[in-house]
């Protein structure tokens, strides 16, 4: 097994790992917490946020894509991280109280000033989480988000118990960052850049270098940052907390669902594109390989989701929650969309090309943030569908990047997605015939049989049309075959 598909493997089972803990955590938290708790997070969340752009800046993708990455080179870039977030925090303080005024929640501003001690840790980390992810150590990654993941959830859980309210998942977070940061400090020895106090000693004389790349790297990791939590500001704002907990609650789902195979890939295809183009090698048949998995795995997830939405949410987090079950279906639908451009930012990263990200998040998030807001006027299950409509442009702007750089023809994708396409349109047969012929018997049981059904359907056709993706469950499972 080669290195791309050993650090998929380990980083989607780790990413499987955590998102099935945060998921866990997220069915116990919606019993002790209500809709409105978890929407006031959600909008404290939101501008946390948008404050770690500013922290970033864009250094993470620069230590990872750079060529020639010299100890002078990296010391800049983590004093630029280091200054960036302690002024991050410091402002984050200072602004607490008239964020919270804003939305009239006095609870806000006791959330930021919780979350903004993070700023205060994660710069003494985040470097040298980069190298790792650099140096393809998914291992060690993997060890360290894990532990995060798991004392993060627990605390959250163990706080929301003895009644902290929505500062429980405060509290929780910040449990989380110093995991990373020890994990992060055990692990140093690894990257190759010597003693370990050099983060702690200002040094910027490369700044110049560090800056270009990480400035349109910022920008457009900012708008999509913006972009993405527009929704959390104007819902919030607008239709109050707790339609915001009920509408986070259907995102959160897609997302953790997202998070076992979508980050991971993400994850993986930033370093790992980078690394071919570093040797002089081709980037093409693994970005059209990846696109094809990714599609044959997410899209009978989503729509499974779409389906049965109601038995989902009753199942998982109560009756409380049903509110969000037409919000649930359409973000299903336009996962479909996002699934096939997700690979496209780390492609044009890898190749250098922030630019090209940059001009893309402007034109993005620009009719994202329009939309949403004139979707507001009209009620929130509009502001779903304008999230939809966003995720669509998202792809063809995307594949219009990509046919320019990568030489890539319509045609040739088609042809690369037509086996993954067929087998998901007969392994959602089960849940077709369930949505056309029988809407009223949508529930627990009738879920399960569809849930089975269609798995064994995937199976049988990967193997039946001989889909790429068997010869990698072969691989890593023999008996399957």
């Amino acid at each position: 097994m080669n290195s791309a598909k050993s650090a998929i493997l380990v980083t989607t089972v780790s990413n499987a790992m955590m998102k099935l803990i945060s998921f866990v955590a997220s069915i116990v938290l919606a019993r002790l917490l209500t809709p409105a708790e978890i929407g006031t997070f959600s909008v404290a969340v939101a501008f946390i946020a948008l404050a770690q752009m500013f922290r970033d800046l864009g250094i993470g993708n620069y230590l990872v894509q750079e060529k020639e990455l010299t100890r002078e080179r990296f010391r800049s870039a983590a004093s630029i991280t280091l200054i960036a977030a302690w002024t991050i925090g410091i402002l984050i303080l200072l602004v607490s109280d008239l964020f919270a005024g804003f939305y009239q929640e006095q609870g806000l501003s006791s959330i930021l000033q919780v979350l903004a001690f993070n700023f205060f840790l994660i710069p003494l980390a985040s470097p040298v989480l980069s190298l790792l992810k650099r140096n393809m150590e998914f291992k060690v990654l993997a060890g360290i988000h894990l532990m995060a993941a798991a004392v993060h959830s627990m605390t959250s859980i163990v706080l929301a118990l003895a009644g902290f309210g929505y500062m429980s998942l405060a509290w929780g977070a910040v449990a989380g960052i110093v995991v990373t940061l020890l994990g992060a400090t055990t692990f140093w020895s690894r990257t190759g850049m010597g003693s370990r106090m050099i983060c702690l000693i200002p040094f910027l004389a490369e700044w110049k270098r560090v800056l270009p790349f990480s400035t349109k790297s910022f920008g457009t990791n900012l708008l999509g940052t913006l972009g993405e939590h527009t929704s959390d500001f104007v819902v919030g704002r607008v239709f109050g907390f707790h339609a915001l907990g009920l509408y986070s609650r259907g995102q959160g789902l897609i997302d953790h669902m997202n998070g076992v195979l979508f980050s991971a890939i993400q994850a993986v295809a930033f370093p790992r594109f980078s690394e071919l183009l570093r040797h002089g090698q081709d980037i093409k048949e693994p970005y059209l390989r990846g696109l094809s998995y990714l599609a044959l795995i997410q899209w009978p997830a989503f729509i499974f989701i779409a389906v049965f939405a109601q038995p989902l949410i009753l199942l998982l987090f109560g009756e409380q929650w049903l509110g969000a079950v037409p919000f649930l279906q359409i973000l299903a639908i336009g996962g479909i969309f996002s699934t096939l451009s997700g690979l496209a930012p780390g492609l044009l990263l890898s190749m250098g090309e922030a630019g090209y990200n940059l001009r893309a998040q402007v034109l993005i998030q620009t009719l994202r943030i329009t939309l949403i807001l004139l979707a507001a006027t009209q009620g929130l299950v509009w502001v779903a569908v304008a999230q939809v409509a966003t995720y669509l442009f998202q792809l063809l702007l995307y594949s219009k990047y990509i046919k320019q750089l990568v030489n890539l023809d319509y045609v040739e994708l088609l042809a690369v997605l037509s086996c993954s396409i067929k087998i998901v349109l007969i392994s959602s047969l089960p849940g077709g015939l369930v949505l056309f012929y029988g809407q009223q018997q949508v529930n627990f049981p009738t879920m399960l049989i569809c849930a089975a059904a269609t798995f064994c359907l995937w199976i049988a056709s990967i193997r039946l049309f001989k889909h790429p993706f068997y010869n990698e469950l072969f691989q890593i499972h023999p008996k399957i075959g």
